[in-house]
């Protein structure tokens, strides 16, 4: 059984991590209004005490150990959800650029394995690329994954399938990232984008060669870090004019490798 409540932030960990949390039934007040994670819980046998009906009404009695699913909607510890809640997300329209963590790629994997589980049929790859991907750069702490399909006749079940899942469709930007899906941990607060090309479309290959190039140059990742850093000062509330901002440097550098493969082809 699931039950959707707001839990305050404090107080949570501790009681569900204390010594005896296993053998006893951990009891949360749920004030309204507070500072809360919008959580989904779960129980491993039947909730055998009440629950109250709305935020505020008093203590909500769960039975044996309580979990927080978040992301890839496995369900975890409170503690690693947590975890996961700080190293990820961010609101709509914002822009904010952080160091690189290195348990981004964990992120990315679950997502994409929990992707191919609900599509195997109508997904023929699905990679973790954008900065996320990229060791060492700094980035905007949403997960970029790309997913290709060999043609778009299959969407109108994917969509099905994955909005199933929990992704939310945004519909198809076409030659502007494709079909996009967005996974959110709370209202606007988006943790994965999700985009679907077609393996043929010049989309799904600029994907991966900008996420190599950027892995494998440090020069190239040195000044993607700078201008990066740059337009988040200047549109720190307009996250479109900060990802159009950055077209012409990745043009710039595909263009160049494609010259520098085709100079140096036999």
């Amino acid at each position: 059984m699931m039950i959707r409540l707001n839990l305050p932030r404090s107080g949570l960990l501790e009681q569900l991590n204390s010594g005896d949390a296993k053998s006893r039934a951990p009891d949360f007040s749920v004030p309204g209004g507070c500072a809360a994670w919008n959580a989904v819980l779960t129980s491993s046998s039947p909730w055998p005490r009440r629950l109250a009906p709305e935020p505020g009404a008093g203590p909500v009695t769960a039975h044996r150990t309580i979990k927080l699913r978040l992301l890839d909607r496995r369900t975890v510890p409170v503690s690693t959800a947590l975890g996961n809640r700080r190293m990820i997300g961010l609101i709509r329209n914002t822009v904010r650029v952080v160091d690189h963590n290195s348990g981004w790629a964990d992120l990315a994997a679950q997502a994409c394995r929990r992707v191919l589980e609900v599509g195997a049929d109508l997904i023929a790859d699905v990679q973790h690329v954008g900065s996320t991907a990229v060791p060492g750069l700094p980035a905007k702490p949403i997960l970029d994954i790309a997913a290709a399909v060999a043609a778009l006749d299959v969407m109108p079940e994917l969509i099905e399938r994955l909005t199933a899942l929990g992704y939310i469709y945004r519909g198809d930007g076409q030659n502007a990232g494709g079909h996009l899906f967005v996974w959110e941990s709370e209202p606007d607060v988006r943790t994965i984008h999700l985009h679907v090309v077609t393996l043929a479309d010049v989309q799904w290959s600029h994907y991966l060669c900008f996420r190599d190039l950027l892995r494998q140059d440090a020069g190239v990742r040195k000044r993607y870090a700078a201008l990066k850093q740059e337009l988040r000062h200047r549109f720190s509330d307009d996250r479109k004019l900060y990802t159009e901002s950055k077209h012409d440097f990745v043009r710039g550098v595909l263009n160049a490798q494609a010259q520098h493969i085709f100079k140096n082809s036999p």
